[in-house]
């Protein structure tokens, strides 16, 4: 017989390749008792630092009884074990004598050979035993919580070994060596636009969670972009051939919005079309009358997030015209930075 425990992602008990009963795991105590010893160096324990990490507020004395109760369900959820959980003197052992499979020990072991000094494996076979965060539904049992630290710091090292920046960024919003590799990746793509928005993404990540803004590398790399932004983005007044009818749209929207009424115009059309064009002319018109324009393009890096151009756009005229955020009533500050927060959490 062979016992798996599985802990990364979820937790699951397998005997000889199949699930046990599952009932027994739905005692919170029971399932506690067998990941605590599954984490545990030969899944054995002293009874007393036992009983103090699953009932920390009681005495000795009154979590006996509770950790007998503990051990009698947790044997119900190995069947054919009769010895799953042994108390034996001062210790409590699990499955001894049993062939047992932990995934947290064999991810530790893959990612510890991938990350030594002779490299006895790779990153990418040790990323394949990752199967999520340790435990997810005891998030904030402390007993967990120097193990779930440990192997997150491993994925990382992982990702970041493997080039795996996006996925880095999902586990550590801050990490600014995957922001500063995506960046350059953007740029030697030629997409300049994701270069400009994974700094503003870089950006507010530091400063929410560390207090800090961006590096020099990072502000050089923002720099290089807005310098190789194509023209077209840029407000101009080029010629344009049998559009007069939208031409005059739009010049009647400007009027209305110059009388004090908001406009908004949709322009749509198949590619080739010419809306790039008018759009540029419609920018250029509106500079002409002394008015401030953003622009704002969807990008790779926003996937299919419908507001991406939006907020491009009131990033694009606040790096134009920094002195207007400064005016900015708090609550208009505050709608910007719950929009950003949740663009960021689409990406």
């Amino acid at each position: 017989m062979t016992v798996e425990i599985r802990m990364l992602g979820r937790f699951e008990v397998l005997v000889d390749g199949t699930p046990g009963p599952r009932e027994p795991w739905r005692r919170r105590h029971a399932a506690a008792l067998v990941k605590v010893l599954a984490l545990t160096h030969r899944r054995t324990m002293h009874r007393e630092r036992l009983m103090d990490l699953l009932w920390p507020d009681l005495s000795l004395e009154e979590a006996a009884p509770r950790l007998h109760k503990a051990a009698h369900y947790a044997r119900h959820g190995l069947p054919g074990t009769e010895a799953a959980v042994v108390l034996r003197g001062d210790t409590v052992a699990l499955l001894p004598g049993v062939p047992v499979t932990v995934d947290v020990e064999e991810f530790e072991t893959a990612a510890l050979a991938a990350l030594g000094p002779a490299a006895d494996g790779t990153a990418a076979t040790a990323l394949a035993r990752y199967g999520g965060t340790l435990l997810p539904e005891d998030l904030y049992e402390p007993w967990a919580a120097t193990a779930r630290d440990r192997i997150t710091g491993l994925h990382q090292q992982l990702l970041r070994l493997d080039g795996r920046w996006e996925q880095l960024l999902e586990a550590d919003p801050a990490d600014e060596e995957a922001h500063l590799a995506l960046m350059r990746g953007y740029l030697r793509a030629g997409d300049r636009t994701s270069v400009l928005r994974q700094f503003e993404r870089m950006d507010r990540a530091l400063r929410g969670e560390l207090g800090i803004g961006p590096g020099p590398e990072a502000v050089t790399l923002r720099d290089q972009a807005l310098a190789e932004l194509p023209a077209v983005v840029r407000p101009r007044r080029p010629a344009l051939v049998g559009r007069e009818d939208v031409q005059r749209a739009v010049l009647l929207a400007l009027d209305d919005v110059a009388a004090g009424s908001g406009r908004t115009v949709l322009l749509s059309g198949p590619p080739g079309v010419g809306k790039t064009a008018l759009i540029g002319w419609a920018r250029g018109e509106v500079s002409g009358r002394g008015w401030r324009t953003g622009a704002g393009t969807a990008a790779t890096i926003e996937g299919a997030w419908p507001y991406a151009p939006v907020l491009e756009a009131l990033a694009d005229l606040c790096r134009a015209h920094p002195a207007l955020l400064d005016g900015l009533d708090d609550r208009y500050s505050q709608e910007l930075d719950r929009a950003l927060s949740l663009r960021g959490a689409v990406d």
